[in-house]
């Protein structure tokens, strides 16, 4: 039996046919009944089972008859998953055609069978001393014009994100190099294990002569490795990518109160929504958000999330610690009735391990945000490491924008993460970004709702939009 509890008429949890929902008006629980009461549930249960998402009306708080039912998201408002056309460009299945253009010994590639997501990977590594290495193939005849693309898709497997500095891949006309573009994905981007990472074509960084109006003939990709060190990178995939529309997701950390009085006023005032992660011991302190104030943007449709009890680094502390950090602020936010996105979690100073991952794999925790930087492509459901976009004072509003267009070019979803809010003379503060930016920031991304180009989003709705 997994109740799901109502409150303000607002509704959000997760509930199999025959449990039990309990219904709350105004904090007060009015009434029990079974999912499977069709009098009652016939026009939600299916969304119980498809969305875990549900709400219910009563017509008074004295009568407990049902004026009507309807999902805790309006439902026809929630967009459908983003369309990205895709088109294969190379998977590394021949190693004959990729050679190995680093000199040296302290360089080489293989075949990796295991480490793919279909048949074959290509292992390039750069030994102890070894500056880069690199691999090129000269047999395309690739179309990327604007006609078939406006990005690149790269699958990737990193062996271990500790040795790597940086991931470079070149595209050319010419067989010899002789003008190219270049994408660059840097440590901070990427992750141990398999990486989807994207990047626009209107991003690319061009040597002359070079024009993706005609054929990409060559493609070479390199890798980097921290200062003597020896790292390993499997290639496993190139993609094209066409798409006209991305995903918005502000989320912001630790409930400080000018989330409240700056972010929320300026968001709300152009019918945008955001994502507040949860402090548990910091509500109602000094500089951070009260109870009252969370109720008042969770009743505007925003998130609350997991941000722990008391904001430990979790990667230094027991998985036992880690597990009470985070199941005592899902109780509170469930016992607030904050229920929307109590499983979700934001590490506080992007800090994990991999105990964490078990801890929230073992307790039903949908949804986790890192710190790795970049645009996010992969399905945020069961996703512990999404990546955000920290709004940190050395990027401007013009940047954040760019990583709005950046998204709608590769169909991918940017989350931003801002902490306080202030003016310039606060940005000596890395945790501040000016009311100013979030103002320029925020009209522009209405600008692209209105011109049906980004989806913005809060996270539960994100997660709705890509639940299989």
């Amino acid at each position: 039996m997994n109740p799901v509890s109502l409150v303000d008429r607002v509704v959000s949890g997760y509930a199999d046919i025959g449990g039990e929902v309990e219904i709350y008006v105004d904090g007060e629980l009015k009434d029990t009944v079974t999912a499977n009461n069709s009098s009652v549930y016939s026009a939600i249960v299916p969304d119980i089972q498809r969305r875990s998402l549900v709400r219910a009306e009563l017509a008074t708080a004295s009568t407990e008859t049902y004026k009507e039912q309807l999902t805790d998201m309006d439902l026809s408002n929630i967009p459908e998953p983003l369309s990205r056309t895709l088109t294969a460009v190379d998977s590394f299945l021949n190693n004959t055609t990729w050679t190995l253009q680093s000199s040296g010994t302290n360089t080489s590639k293989a075949p990796d069978t295991v480490n793919t997501r279909d048949t074959q990977s290509i292992n390039v590594t750069a030994q102890a001393g070894a500056a880069a290495a690199f691999i090129r193939n000269t047999t395309f005849n690739a179309n990327l014009n604007s006609s078939v693309a406006t990005g690149i898709d790269l699958s990737v497997f990193v062996h271990d994100i500790d040795t790597l500095k940086q991931i470079v891949v070149y595209i050319s006309n010419s067989t010899t190099l002789a003008g190219y573009a270049t994408m660059t994905f840097k440590k901070s981007q990427l992750k141990d294990g398999f990486n989807e990472i994207t990047q626009a074509l209107s991003a690319l960084v061009v040597t002359a002569p070079f024009d993706l109006a005609n054929p990409i003939t060559t493609i070479q990709v390199r890798i980097e490795p921290e200062t003597g060190m020896a790292t390993s990178v499997s290639f496993d995939n190139i993609k094209a990518v066409k798409a006209q529309k991305g995903n918005v997701v502000f989320t912001m950390d630790d409930q400080w109160i000018t989330q409240y009085t700056q972010a929320y006023r300026v968001l709300d005032a152009l019918g945008l929504k955001g994502s507040v992660a949860v402090i548990q011991d910091k509500v109602g302190a000094p500089n951070y958000m009260s109870e009252v104030q969370l109720r008042e943007i969770y009743g505007k449709g925003w998130d609350l999330l997991n941000h722990t009890k008391t904001h430990p680094r979790l990667g230094d502390i027991s998985k036992a610690a880690q597990e009470a950090e985070l199941l005592s602020c899902k109780t509170y936010l469930d016992g607030k009735k904050f229920v929307r996105s109590s499983d979700t979690v934001v590490y506080p100073y992007g800090s994990y391990n991999d105990d964490t991952m078990d801890v929230l794999a073992d307790n039903g925790f949908t949804w986790g945000r890192s710190l790795i930087d970049g645009l996010e492509v992969d399905n945020p459901n069961g996703n512990y490491l999404v990546r955000a976009y920290n709004l940190t004072p050395d990027r401007s509003a013009a940047d954040a924008q760019l990583m709005v267009d950046k998204a709608i070019a590769t169909g991918s979803t940017i989350v931003f993460l801002n902490h306080k809010f202030g003016t310039d003379d606060d940005l000596e503060d890395s945790m501040y970004w000016t009311i100013q930016r979030i103002e320029e920031l925020a009209v522009y991304v209405k600008q692209k709702l209105d011109e049906n180009k980004v989806n913005v989003l809060t996270v539960s709705e994100w997660l709705v939009q890509e639940r299989v």
